[in-house]
């Protein structure tokens, strides 16, 4: 379940059922009523707040009635689940899955005025669905039409998919500022991607020693547990400085590094 909650209200103001694990949402921050959210079910999905208040559509009460399921629009162009979804620009959604894949895909077309009757009449600016080949899979979108009824069309598109760093099972970390995108690697190695290129434009590997030289025994007990494990420590999270060129990322092992880009 995905579920918006008023710190005004005693309960969720606004829910829907995904029908698989939720790993990651984010609000657009140019778009208020948009939210994306990474799906264990290998897509990432966009819902329109005002198309999942609880009982349908209109404000309701919590738990008057089910949710919509309905997204207005299910990316599915990854081959596992969605680990992180972003926003990289008004109308644009990154998401990384444990396929070693980011994807950013387009939502041009997409209705955000206000309503049904808005989506409705925003249907005529909807583009046209990429090719199988240029997503992997279609791109779907729900829209509700005059009838109350949800139709069903296809637009938007993948505009990118970045390849290079490895994630098959662990969550590396996602985060986007400007044009620079980074992820982190099941390889303890940083990786950062320019939005319009397609293969990592930086990649860092990270090293330290561990234990410090005052850790507690404990510690120890734990550096030799590592030590032990066959695969070294992978990068469990990224995160860009805003209007800044600065990175900080963190390993599975606890570390922590500030990183600057190099004029």
């Amino acid at each position: 379940m995905l579920k918006v909650w008023s710190p005004k209200e005693h309960c969720h103001v606004a829910a829907v059922d995904t029908g698989a694990n939720v790993c990651s949402v984010r609000f657009n921050p140019w778009r208020e009523h948009l939210i994306a959210a990474g799906s264990a079910a290998h897509t990432a999905l966009v819902f329109d707040l005002r198309m999942m208040r609880v009982g349908g559509t209109g404000a309701g009460t919590c738990g008057a009635a089910a949710p919509t399921t309905v997204p207005l629009a299910s990316f599915g162009g990854h081959r596992k689940a969605v680990a992180y979804v972003r926003w990289a620009g008004e109308d644009e959604v990154l998401s990384a899955s444990t396929d070693s894949m980011l994807r950013l895909w387009s939502l041009r077309g997409a209705p955000h005025k206000g309503g049904a009757d808005a989506a409705t009449a925003d249907a005529a600016t909807h583009l046209p669905a990429a090719s199988a080949a240029e997503t992997g899979k279609h791109t779907h979108m729900g829209r509700m039409g005059s009838s109350g009824a949800w139709a069903d069309e296809h637009w938007g598109e993948a505009v990118r998919t970045y390849s290079g760093h490895t994630n098959e099972r662990n969550f590396v970390g996602l985060s986007q500022a400007g044009n620079y995108i980074a992820t982190g690697s099941e390889t303890g190695e940083v990786f950062i991607y320019l939005k319009h290129i397609n293969t990592p434009s930086i990649r860092h590997r990270l090293t330290s020693s561990y234990p410090p030289a005052n850790a507690q025994h404990a510690f120890h007990l734990h550096h030799r547990h590592h030590a032990q494990q066959q695969s070294p420590p992978f990068i469990s999270a990224v995160s860009w400085r805003q209007r800044s060129q600065t990175l900080m990322a963190a390993n599975s092992q606890g570390h922590l590094w500030a990183l600057a880009l190099q004029p």
